[in-house]
């Protein structure tokens, strides 16, 4: 789907995991310099 530019627009998401596999994604996508989406993605 395609906004008014051309440009696919970004819809949220989600995605289920464990406490302890969110803190693995969180620290992983820290040390990327991302956000957790971006880094998920």
């Amino acid at each position: 789907m395609q906004g008014e530019r051309g440009v696919e627009k970004r819809k949220a998401r989600c995605i289920m995991a464990t406490d302890t596999e969110w803190q693995r994604i969180a620290g992983r996508a820290r040390k990327a310099g991302l956000p957790i989406s971006r880094y998920a993605v």
